[in-house]
């Protein structure tokens, strides 16, 4: 059976990258128009599209429509602490695929990007910053091979893979004892084989289709459209968990 697609990992990758800041809680990959008009999205949010991929000889010139955003509050009380944060955080994600030695083997951004502010209401009036970003693949440089365990940026290697790699991170902020339910989609759906924190949540349990909180069972098989939610059973600070498993 053929591997995934030079497209599909690209999204993992950038998937993994956003969701190891610890200020991300969601990546949506999808028509932005679409994407903000969802219910219940946990922000901040990173969204992604790929909108065009031409072909040479030896590379792929992708074109990355890259977006971070949040919730604006009614009467803009937070608009310019959200408008200062999307914006650093963009920041970060954008110097990481030109900076890090991970991306730079990967391939590079050929020109300067200049993010853009946006303001618009879909199911959440949200305010945030996004660009078109440039990014040439190289035709023979592994890239279907790059791992995706955790976030390493100096991670220049080319592992054998077998198997593909998903991660879910939750993050818990302040005091909060639970993550708020999610319900799995076609990026998160797979077999899940490992569970990591903070190390100063406490014990990490699972409630999956409301069948009760337990503790994480390896494998454990998310399905599109299964529903979970995680607790914690220290909740004295900010925290978080990462879900890994194979799609």
């Amino acid at each position: 059976m053929a591997g995934p697609t030079p497209l599909k990992i690209l999204i993992n990758e950038v998937k993994t990258l956003s969701l190891a800041h610890d200020q991300v809680r969601s990546f949506r990959y999808g028509l932005f128009l679409d994407v903000i008009t969802e219910s219940a999205i946990d922000y901040t949010l990173v969204h992604l599209y790929v909108r065009q991929a031409p072909k040479s000889n030896d590379s792929k010139t992708f074109i990355l429509e890259l977006a971070v955003m949040d919730r604006v509050d009614e009467g803009n009380k937070n608009l310019v602490d959200v408008e200062s944060n999307t914006l650093q955080i963009w920041q970060d994600i954008y110097d990481a695929i030109q900076y890090s030695p991970r991306w730079q083997d990967v391939g590079v951004i050929d020109t300067n990007v200049i993010a853009q502010k946006f303001l618009h209401k879909g199911k959440d009036r949200v305010t945030g910053w996004g660009a078109d970003i440039p990014l040439e693949i190289y035709g023979g440089a592994g890239y279907c091979e790059s791992p995706f365990f955790g976030y390493d940026f100096n991670d220049t290697s080319t592992p054998s893979t077998t198997e593909n790699e998903i991660n879910f991170k939750g993050l818990f902020i302040g005091t909060d004892e639970e993550f708020p339910e999610i319900t799995i989609d076609a990026d998160n759906a797979g077999t899940y084989t490992s569970i990591s924190d903070d190390g100063g949540s406490g014990s990490i349990e699972l409630n999956i289709n409301s069948g009760g909180y337990g503790a994480f069972v390896n494998p454990t098989t998310l399905s599109v459209g299964d529903t979970f939610q995680v607790r914690r059973t220290t909740f004295t600070a900010d925290g978080f968990f990462k879900l890994t498993g194979t799609f």
